[in-house]
């Protein structure tokens, strides 16, 4: 400010010079002093108009005439605090269940893993083309242990390539046995991830030297606090998983869970994978996509290198299955970077963004209407400006900046709301999963600039969405009725206002009217996934899932199991009848294969299931004690072979 009236005081002075020398040189041609000014001032023409543009060059006038419009816009909600709270909320509202959206979406397919450099990290997935027979296990687009040695061998672009399956399912043994969940790796796996073990070490070239041997295990620090208290002296003692005695050599640093959306609890080398899985060598098929490749790239290498040397590797390894034709996807690493996942995630987001941005559409079209109600009593205000000259591209900034800051005061209270939250609201949704589903997430949902960006380009786009219509509605008014006073109701009182007004009101209506019906629907769908008739009994029935190969049972052993398990369970009380099945009704384990049918040369993709004689029959009671039969009967218990 001190600058300014510097400037403007040094600009006022060299103007009154000049026009003190031109009225003494007009005087000294023979004009009177009064004659001279007058002269000198036609001359030198508007003085006003002149510092302005003199200002105009010296400054930037665009930034001055913003923080006017600023200011003016503050003392405007200022003096109307019901209107501004009213809109301030409905538009936090609206932003805030957006902006809590795109967090959870951000953290699942966007935010890049955990994990040091994560910049530099690489997803590698495949697509198959044409036709030939694939085994697949945790995905169609995962890679062979012998497909990923190639990779590894014959790349020119990473410093090294890690393979890992994350789907191991292990019993610990000790106190009470329970489930838990880790990773077979290949032994770069902490050093390619840069995640170096808190205690002890991680994995060594020896450890995955040969199939079966050294069996070690990184566990991870909540697995060593929650399992085993927290014992320093940890590392180097062992641990039994699926019966078998491993070595713990390392603990990962806190925070630390791997590379995929559900926690992990210990890291054993790829090499025991056949140990921990009896009978499945799947190391030992080159045919099947178990694998998931991430790959740390050399510096100075782009993707687009990437993917011009890897497909190179791709196209002769096709070569070895005639009919094949392989595409790589390949992108930076997040929780969803397989194709699969991303098929599955990015349509639901649609509907799910597409739903709440129609809330958001809402909030709009109610602060419009407010603003279009508050415009009726401003009308005298805006006829006013305009008559002394004022551009309706003017006014109509002015009351579009008054529109942003409703729009900036409610996307950061909506904003704050959303960040706050959204860690609890996970906590509450993950706690009513099933154990055995996603109870345990490693998503990160806290804001990064990503989001920052979303929640202000987002508020932005609001301001301006329910903003411009009532600004240029507003700043055309008749002058000659609005100065005199003449129709209170100038702006929303006319044809237009009118049709305006109730469009928006219609908007509302019909936009509600949408959300309402796909919500009933989506009630409907969930009431009818509760209450289907499956076809078979759902009630007083129990189910119980064995892996006896995992346990170190071969097939005459587990058969003997089975045989006795069931029969000591059809001596339980209340018991009806007990069948068997490799995979129980509505779960999500199937079985299924190529099979040819007379008429057709192809083979065709049939489900099918191993299950015991009385699998399908309806259990009579009436032979039954009475004792046993007041007791409510348990249908058939089912059991995988």
């Amino acid at each position: 400010m001190r600058l300014r009236k510097r400037m403007l005081d040094d600009l006022e002075l060299d103007i009154r010079d000049h026009l003190e020398r031109e009225t003494q040189d007009n005087i000294e041609r023979g004009m009177s002093p009064e004659e001279a000014r007058r002269a000198a001032l036609r001359k030198f023409g508007n003085v006003t108009r002149v510092k302005e543009q003199t200002w105009e060059v010296w400054n930037l006038v665009w930034l001055e005439q913003l923080l006017q419009d600023v200011r003016y816009g503050l003392r405007t909600l200022w003096r109307s605090p019901g209107l501004t709270i009213a809109a301030v909320l409905a538009i936090a509202l609206g932003i805030g269940v957006n902006v809590g959206v795109f967090s959870v979406l951000n953290g699942l397919a966007l935010r890049l893993l955990p994990i040091p450099h994560a910049e530099q990290i690489v997803s590698v997935n495949q697509i198959f083309h044409g036709r030939f027979t694939r085994n697949t296990h945790n995905g169609a687009n995962r890679f062979s242990y012998a497909e990923y040695l190639d990779y590894r061998d014959h790349n020119h672009v990473f410093t090294a390539l890690v393979a890992y399956d994350d789907s191991i399912q292990a019993t610990l043994a000790g106190g009470t046995a329970r489930q838990v969940l880790g990773t077979a790796a290949s032994c770069n796996y902490f050093d390619v991830l840069r995640e170096y073990p808190a205690q002890g070490r991680g994995f060594v070239d020896s450890d995955c030297a040969a199939p079966g041997q050294n069996a070690v295990v990184v566990v991870s620090n909540d697995f060593w606090r929650g399992s085993f208290a927290a014992d320093p002296s940890f590392v180097g003692k062992r641990i039994t998983l699926n019966r078998m005695a491993y070595t713990v050599v390392g603990i990962a640093p806190p925070g630390f869970t791997g590379t995929e959306l559900i926690a992990n609890a210990f890291w054993v080398p790829i090499t025991m994978q056949k140990t921990l899985e009896p009978g499945l060598d799947r190391l030992a098929d080159e045919n099947l996509s178990w694998l998931a490749l991430l790959g740390r790239t050399r510096p100075h290498v782009t993707m687009q290198q990437v993917q011009a040397d890897l497909d190179v590797i791709a196209g002769r390894l096709d070569q070895r299955h005639p009919g094949r034709k392989t595409s790589l996807a390949i992108g930076r690493a997040t929780f969803f970077s397989s194709p699969e996942e991303r098929e599955f995630l990015i349509p639901a987001a649609s509907v799910v963004l597409a739903a709440f941005a129609l809330v958001l559409l809402i909030a709009c079209a109610n602060v419009a209407n407010l603003l279009l109600a508050r415009a009726s009593v401003r009308h005298k205000e805006i006829a006013l400006r305009l008559s002394i000259g004022a551009s309706r591209w003017r006014l109509v900034r002015q009351l579009l900046t008054e529109s942003l800051l409703l729009a900036l005061a409610g996307g950061l209270l909506g904003s704050l709301i959303a960040f706050g939250s959204s860690r609890a609201i996970m906590r509450f949704v993950t706690s009513h999963l099933p154990k055995d589903l996603l109870s345990n997430l490693t998503l990160n949902v806290a804001a990064d600039m990503r989001v920052l960006a979303f929640a202000l380009l987002l508020t932005l786009l609001t301001g301006v969405a329910f903003g411009l219509i009532p600004a240029l509605q507003c700043s055309r008014l008749d002058l000659n009725t609005a100065v005199k006073g003449e129709g209170t109701s100038s702006v929303s009182g006319t044809r237009s206002g009118r049709f305006l007004r109730n469009a928006l009101v219609s908007a509302q209506v019909a936009v509600c009217m949408v959300l309402l019906l796909a919500a009933g629907l989506l009630l409907r769908g969930l009431y009818y996934a509760q209450t289907v008739d499956p076809g078979f009994e759902e009630k007083n029935v129990a189910q119980m899932f064995l892996n006896l190969r995992t346990q170190g049972y071969d097939e005459n052993r587990a058969t003997v199991f089975i045989a006795r398990l069931r029969e000591r369970i059809a001596a339980l009380p209340g018991v009806v009848e007990v069948a068997q099945a490799e995979c129980a009704p509505l779960s999500h384990d199937i079985s299924g294969g190529g099979f040819t049918i007379p008429g057709r040369a192809d083979k065709i993709s049939i489900e099918y299931n191993h299950v015991s004689p009385n699998y399908f029959s309806r259990p009579d009671c009436s032979d039954r004690s009475s004792a046993r039969s007041q007791t409510p009967p348990a249908r058939p218990r089912f059991f995988p072979a």
